[in-house]
């Protein structure tokens, strides 16, 4: 109801303001006692042959021309009655398109505009002229004629008079301040708006409005030259008449026509499709190119009903806009029509008026609803960012008491929080000192000198290696990874490490892949509906025949270096072979394949995790398995964890400061010769 009443109230206002504008040009045609009006006319061509012409035929002289451009003479006779016989007198001529020498008794009183060769229009300016008394006969016949140059259209427009200088001064002052100056003085009111709008566009760039809104006023300015050059005849002094058509009436008005277009499609947030922006700046480029090649200015002329056509194509987006809004019920479509308002009303009070009732001394009002429609819009928008500067204040205390009480809040949060975090630690330490203790520690091994790198992500990890052994006679070993890390990975290895360990030691004379199958069967049935899966390694070793035998289910493949050779060996399936998947998943039927080698005393085996192969460094680039032959580079000399620490060097040196991903796991095992061995050795020698 609140924004109703306001729109009322600004509609009462805008009718208000257009009667008043009405009444006093309509006071400006009284027959005032002072005055003798010029109502008997004559128009000669050539000065020579004269014939009578109607006052109501002066806004079409082009039409008495036979051709394209010239001059029309009119002459009023008038004898100087007694009540100015001891007045200042002066002329009042009225508006004159395009330029006039203005005579009194075959004497110069003035010229309105620039005469040919380089003509131009005087403008909306009112022409009139103070008349010395040398040249005006008080007791004859005055003759006053004048010489209208025509370029395509020519007019003389208000009623001519001749009064007290005083009368005539006060009529044209008036005529000029609502044709001339009010719209000069309003280009400068837009050119500062323009800059406000800018400001507040370059301050809020999401909201595109202000920048159309801020082009769109640059482009009203200039179109508003046309108005009120002729009191600045300094601006227009080196140009021609037709060049300045091409730019102000056929150019700027096309380009305020894509800037009102963009602006109403940017106040409704209608967003332009690729299509549709092409399409729109292809019917501005158009009349561009086609004002630029016109030759001559009545060519010119002929061809704006044709330049105005794209205006009207332009603004059909704008149309298309409102109607999108009308059918969405916007919010912001009501305040666009009461915006364009202003101008659509002064738009039909020139039809009724100006065109179909033909009152020629009223102004054009369709220019000063425009700059309604404008100084309405500058309203809606400053009321729109004041709006949003209060809220903007609002919301900052708002944000300043919900800031400190948050504050309070999180500073209980998290003191809870580090509570909370320190208990977790704890647990984490509790759970990893657990599962420390579950993995073996001891690898001292009869035949083989073990070193093992194990790096848990969190605390807890998601990595299993295990040794199978009798005594000190290492049988078998494993190396698993389950999916994730941390707490959960870590209890599925745990659950899992005793599930392997008996698989292993009950089925000791079975093949190793079907030692895994079993093993993933079992795994399947006790971690249930928990989702985890595991990759692994699982190896035998056959003393008496030195042999090792190990099984894969989708982890990294081993390297084995033989003593004597500096390439390594990568352990995995034959070519053909079925290669191992994952195990712990239901769903996906899985077969495993054995892969066996001879063991030498010196031969190096190395196994690892995904955790080491997978790292990357700051280049994204993975270490892989390369980075691991390529950290021990041929040399296998030492025990195990010279070469393990070798390994880790090169890895460290790779990874920089790239934080890691998952656990890594990565144990470096070499043959050494076997105690019994050595001893039978020993007896020999």
């Amino acid at each position: 109801m609140k924004n109703t009443k306001s729109y009322k109230s600004h509609f009462f206002i805008l009718l208000s303001f257009i009667f008043l504008i009405v009444f006093f040009s309509g006071c400006s045609k009284k027959n005032e006692p002072s005055r003798v009006y010029l109502n008997s006319w004559e128009y000669s061509l050539d000065c020579l042959t004269w014939n009578p012409i109607a006052h109501s035929e002066f806004s079409h002289l082009e039409k008495y021309l036979n051709s394209e451009s010239g001059y029309v003479y009119l002459r009023s006779k008038f004898s100087v009655p007694h009540y100015l016989m001891n007045s200042d007198l002066a002329v009042f001529v009225g508006k004159i398109n395009l330029s006039a020498r203005v005579q009194l008794n075959s004497q110069l009183l003035g010229i309105h505009g620039r005469l040919p060769p380089n003509e131009f229009w005087g403008g909306s300016t009112v022409a009139y002229y103070n008349i010395p008394k040398k040249l005006i006969n008080y007791t004859g016949s005055n003759d006053l004629m004048l010489s209208v140059y025509i370029q395509g259209k020519g007019s003389v427009i208000l009623s001519q008079f001749v009064g007290t200088m005083e009368d005539v001064t006060l009529s044209a002052k008036f005529q000029n301040f609502f044709s001339s100056q009010i719209n000069m003085i309003f280009a400068v009111l837009l050119l500062l708006i323009s800059v406000f709008h800018y400001i507040l566009y370059i301050r809020w760039k999401s909201e595109k409005q202000y920048l159309w809104y801020s082009l769109l006023n640059i482009a009203s300015a200039l179109y508003l030259l046309t108005h009120y050059q002729g009191e600045i005849p300094w601006v227009t002094a080196h140009f021609n008449w037709l060049t300045f058509n091409k730019v102000i009436v056929g150019i700027v008005t096309n380009v305020t026509a894509f800037f009102a277009t963009s602006f109403i499609r940017s106040y409704l947030h209608k967003t332009d499709t690729l299509l549709v922006k092409w399409t729109r700046f292809i019917i501005l480029i158009i009349p561009v190119i086609i004002v630029l090649f016109i030759p001559d200015y009545f060519l010119f002329t002929k061809y704006q009903p044709l330049i105005y056509s794209f205006i009207g194509s332009q603004m059909l987006f704008a149309v298309t806009a409102v109607v999108w809004g009308l059918k969405n019920k916007l919010r912001n479509i009501k305040s666009l029509l009461f915006g364009f308002s202003p101008v659509l009303i002064a738009l039909v009070i020139d039809l009724i008026f100006n065109i179909v009732l033909e009152y020629k001394n009223l102004p054009i009002f369709t220019v000063f609803g425009w700059q309604g429609t404008i100084i309405v819009f500058l309203l809606i928008l400053v009321n729109r960012f004041a709006k949003m500067r209060q809220r903007i204040e609002y919301l900052n205390n708002q944000l300043e008491q919900e800031v400190a009480n948050q504050t309070r809040e999180l500073r209980y949060v998290n003191v809870k929080l580090e509570e909370d975090k320190r208990r977790r630690d704890m647990d984490i330490e509790l759970a990893a000192h657990v599962q420390r203790s579950f993995y073996p520690t001891f690898c001292d091994f009869n035949g083989w000198d073990v070193a093992a790198c194990f790096l848990p992500l969190s605390g807890v990890s998601g990595d299993l290696y295990d040794f199978y052994h009798t005594g000190t006679n290492l049988n078998g070993w494993s190396l698993f990874d389950i999916s994730g890390h941390g707490m959960a990975a870590g209890l599925v290895g745990m659950l899992a490490k005793n599930i392997i360990s008996r698989q292993f030691f009950i089925a000791k004379d079975k093949k190793l892949s079907l030692i895994m199958k079993d093993i993933n069967q079992n795994i399947i049935s006790a971690k249930g509906d928990i989702e985890n899966y595991m990759t692994g390694i699982l190896f035998r070793y056959k003393q008496k025949s030195s042999t090792l035998q190990l099984v894969n289910a989708g982890n990294p493949h081993p390297i084995y270096y033989k003593k004597d050779e500096a390439e390594p060996m990568i352990l995995q399936p034959k070519e053909g072979s079925v290669r191992g998947g994952v195990i712990g998943i239901s769903e996906i039927h899985t077969v495993f394949s054995d892969v066996s080698v001879k063991v030498d005393d010196g031969d190096v085996l190395i196994y690892y995790t995904d955790g080491i192969s997978e790292a990357e460094n700051a280049n994204e680039e993975q270490f892989k398995t390369s980075g691991i032959i390529e950290g021990i580079n041929g040399n296998i000399s030492g025990d195990a964890s010279d070469i393990l620490a070798r390994i880790m060097s090169h890895f460290n040196e790779f990874r920089g400061t790239t934080p890691l991903e998952d656990d890594i796991t990565i144990v470096v095992m070499k043959k050494r010769p076997h105690k019994e061995d050595f001893i039978e050795v020993l007896e020999e020698i």
